[in-house]
């Protein structure tokens, strides 16, 4: 069933030319629909048509002629501005896969880079990829027309139409119009609900529905696709499980369709607390997340609203391990704050929650007064790239209004790809993960990261790498990803100005029999499925360098990969994406497999540091334990937007950015972050984190990880 549009002040429609020029039918009742609906705003590009209209024989001159007198606007080469026209070039090697016909292209490519959001076309089938994969939504002339005119009012019309029909056929006879009249009126009321229809008519505008963008419409991009969601979908662990969860969330979707009031939201908190009861051995982010959601709705209050993007799902080309639980990892440091935020503002509704999850009276004053709470939008970008620009796209459909800033991504390859696009649109992006330093990530007024860059992440292996003395690596890099390539290239930067004052016998050398290229197109590389470990070689390094990327390729497997054949022979070294549980796993598989004291990683945090107790504390009642750099940057970023609302006067996406810039004056920090006060230097970089190394050793008890490994990550002494 296609939603009413019908709430929308304008529907922007690019018409596919085939359909103006296939039948004269189609293209009268557009024609109509416009005179009818005047708020619908439809664009058609001119070049599409000559081409079209030569095929069909059609005198395209005085059919377009036709266009500017109802309303339709034609767009064409000679009528675009250069950039926009170059952009649409530039862009289209990007739609090629979604159709074969470059008409279709041209007409999808310009759609998506004004923000259209609707094609209007009698081929359907040629548009399925589209319609399935982009934020766009192709349609027929029939579902157009059912979208712009809602089926309960048309049905009203034609009632009164045929009341005034009826009347005038039996004016002459006063009792049989009384009778036919009290009839008709009788029968109105009782299909179609006497309070339903005079409030649709006089008080109560219709809810806005799932796909509409309207101020009074708290998500309104749940429905667009399987990959956002304030509480309508499963997003995080197994989709295709019934349980509480679940059913919690069938029942929120439901509600919001047919009959979305406090009572039936609170009904719905009451689901998800009692999922969130059941999950006390593996709670639940998610759970939590859409619970503070519907308590928003269920004891109406006004929110902020941010999105997170994180990896929920895995694709088969990506490196994500779904039993790694990295999306898991990033959402709890969201829920923790927006469950921090809403506990001041409804202090009773939070009781099923551990009894050390304490207000802070200063952040709950702030937030009382201002009277508002934060909701939170779940994005699945599924570590992919093409995904992430997807997303970007229809999250910039909403104005500051709707969302005033977004979370993510974690890897820098697709923090990369969109960064501009939510700069154009004034949208601030805001990382807990990306930490490359290249050129993309430079005077980006819009973004900001709670992360160190990888500046931090070499300092501390390079001197390492004096301290114990090792000068000849072998190092493994993936030269497809922006973080990977970033952080080796840093690397051997900082090599460079180490032996300038290192003694002969102490150089650091750069041997390239010993360095290992990673390419995404080279299934045979360090980033490819087919890597073979070339352990021959490896023996005239003393010491193993990894910089797998962040999950966007298999060169986290190969990283694993090289762990398990150099069995402890040679010391690895590497970076925070090597602080994973998927290098422990091995070693309960194979007891034999040497790792204790011979894995070395940099990480951005560790709760040895005892940097915030009240986070520790928390996170641990919450989740069962702290330690996750991920979670504890991810709640970093939700701190400090909710810290950056409360000091932002007329608050807009304009107005916090500037809040944010000033946070890199010392007197405007950010304390009481898990990782301690945050600072922010001129471009948006964390300036003021430093990271510490970890070792892995024999962890006999088990207690702190419980992961049954034997095996834990713990700081240099």
């Amino acid at each position: 069933m296609v939603n009413s549009l019908s709430t929308q002040r304008s529907v922007k429609v690019i018409v596919d030319a085939d359909f103006l020029v296939n039948s004269e039918s189609n293209t009268n009742r557009l024609f109509s629909l416009i005179n009818s609906y005047r708020r619908l705003e439809v664009t058609v590009i001119e070049d599409c048509l000559k081409r079209a209209c030569k095929s069909k024989t059609i005198e395209f001159n005085g059919f377009v002629g036709n266009f500017p007198t109802h309303g339709i606007k034609v767009i064409s080469r000679h009528n675009l501005p250069q950039y926009q026209f170059d952009g649409l070039l530039a862009n289209i090697d990007n739609i090629a896969n979604y159709t074969k016909d470059f008409d279709s292209q041209l007409e999808i490519t310009y759609a998506m880079s004004l923000g259209i959001f609707i094609i209007l076309t009698d081929k359907k089938t040629d548009f399925i990829q589209v319609d399935l994969t982009t934020p766009l939504r192709v349609l027929s002339i029939d579902e157009l027309e059912q979208l712009l005119i809602p089926p309960r009012l048309t049905a009203i019309k034609r009632l009164m139409r045929a009341i005034k029909s009826l009347m005038r056929g039996i004016k002459n006879n006063e009792l049989a119009a009384f009778l036919c009249f009290a009839m008709v009126t009788f029968l109105f009321i009782l299909v179609f609900n006497l309070e339903t229809i005079f409030g649709f008519i006089i008080t109560k505008p219709s809810p806005s529905p799932a796909d509409s963008i309207s101020e009074n419409y708290y998500c309104p991009l749940e429905s667009s696709g399987n990959n956002i969601s304030c509480g309508e979908k499963v997003l995080y662990g197994d989709r295709q499980v019934v349980n509480q969860k679940s059913s919690a969330i069938n029942a929120f979707n439901e509600v919001k369709k047919n009959d979305a009031t406090p009572k039936t939201y609170q009904h719905i908190v009451e689901m998800f607390q009692k999922s969130w009861k059941e999950e006390k051995e593996k709670p639940d982010p998610e759970t939590l997340i859409y619970l503070n959601n519907a308590l928003l709705e269920a004891k109406p209050k006004n929110a902020y609203t941010i999105a997170i993007l994180a990896p929920l799902s895995t694709e088969k080309n990506t490196g994500v391990d779904k039993y790694n639980d990295l999306g898991g990892e990033i959402l709890r440091g969201v829920a923790h704050v927006q469950t921090l935020v809403n506990k001041c503002l409804l202090p009773n509704e939070f009781d099923f929650l551990p009894d050390s999850i304490k207000n802070n009276n200063i952040l709950c004053e702030k937030i009382i007064k201002q009277n508002k709470g934060l909701r939170v939008l779940i994005v699945d970008d599924a570590n992919l790239p093409d995904r992430a620009k997807i997303l970007a796209n229809k999250l910039n459909q909403l104005n500051d209004k709707f969302i005033l800033a977004v979370i993510g991504h974690f890897a820098s390859e697709l923090t990369s790809q969109v960064i501009d696009t939510y700069k154009k649109n004034n949208l601030i992006l805001i990382s807990f993960g990306s930490t490359s330093e290249s050129d993309a990530f430079r005077q980006k007024d819009f973004f900001f990261r709670t992360v160190p860059g990888v500046s931090d992440h070499v300092d501390k292996l390079i001197e390492y790498m004096k301290y114990k003395g090792y000068t000849n690596p072998a190092i493994f890099y993936n030269e497809s990803s922006k973080f990977s390539q970033s952080i080796y290239i840093k690397f051997i930067e900082r090599i460079k100005e180490a032996n300038k004052i290192l003694g002969a016998d102490k150089q650091i050398k750069i041997n390239k029999d010993l360095l290992f290229v990673g390419n995404n197109n080279n299934s045979k590389s360090f980033a490819g499925e087919y890597f073979n470990v070339p352990i021959d070689k490896l023996e005239k390094a003393d010491v193993l360098i990894l910089f797998p990327d962040g999950q966007t390729s298999k060169s986290m497997d190969n990283a694993v990969k090289i762990m398990k054949k150099n069995n402890g022979n040679k010391p690895i070294l590497g970076t925070w994406t090597l602080r994973n549980d998927r290098f422990l796993k091995p070693a309960k598989d194979n007891p034999s497999l040497v790792i204790d004291k011979k894995l070395i990683t940099y990480s951005p945090y560790d709760k040895s540091q005892k940097i915030n107790k009240q986070y520790i504390d928390e996170a641990t009642a919450l989740w069962g334990d702290a330690n996750s750099p991920i979670t504890a940057l991810s709640y970093d970023a939700a701190w400090v937007l909710v810290n950056a609302f409360l000091k932002t006067s007329n608050l807009n996406r304009e107005t916090l950015k500037d809040t944010l810039k000033n946070m890199e004056k010392v007197e405007n920090k950010v304390t009481d972050g898990a990782t301690g006060d945050i600072i922010f230097d001129p471009n948006g970089n964390r300036n003021n984190l430093k990271g510490l190394l970890l070792k892995v050793e024999i962890d006999p008890t088990n207690k702190e990880t419980g992961k049954e490994t034997g095996l834990k990550f713990v700081p240099f002494k």
